[in-house]
C-alpha cells in the first residue's frame, strides 16, 4: 500500500491518515459515489482543500436555497413579511437581493 498522496488541488504530498477502503466508505456516504478511488471522475484532496471546497459548496446551496425562499415568497406576495421581522436571517440578504 502506497502511504502517501498527492491533493489534486495544492499539489502538496500527504501521508495517509485512512485507507483506501475508508476513504471509499466516506465517499459513498458524503457523496453517494462507490468506490471513489478508482474513479476517473473523483480526485484526491487533502483535508485543507477538502474543507475549502465544502465550505464553498454549502455557500453556493445556501444563496441557491435562499433564492427560492425570496422567489416563492415574493410570488405568494409576502416577502413584506421578511423584511419586517428582524430576528429572521433572511431579512438583510432580500434588501441586498432588491438593492440588486
Amino acid at each position: 500500500m502506497n502511504d502517501k498522496y498527492i491533493c489534486e488541488l495544492c499539489k502538496k504530498e500527504f501521508e495517509k491518515a485512512i485507507t483506501d477502503e475508508e476513504a471509499n466508505k466516506e465517499a459513498e456516504e458524503l457523496f453517494g459515489v462507490k468506490e471513489a478511488s478508482n474513479r476517473a471522475d473523483m480526485a484526491i484532496v487533502c483535508d485543507d482543500c477538502f474543507k475549502k471546497i465544502m465550505k464553498k459548496e454549502t455557500y453556493i446551496l445556501q444563496e441557491a436555497l435562499r433564492d427560492l425562499y425570496y422567489n416563492f415568497l415574493k410570488s405568494i406576495g409576502i416577502i413584506w413579511l421578511v423584511k419586517k421581522i428582524s430576528f429572521l436571517e433572511l431579512k438583510n440578504w432580500v434588501k441586498e437581493k432588491e438593492d440588486k
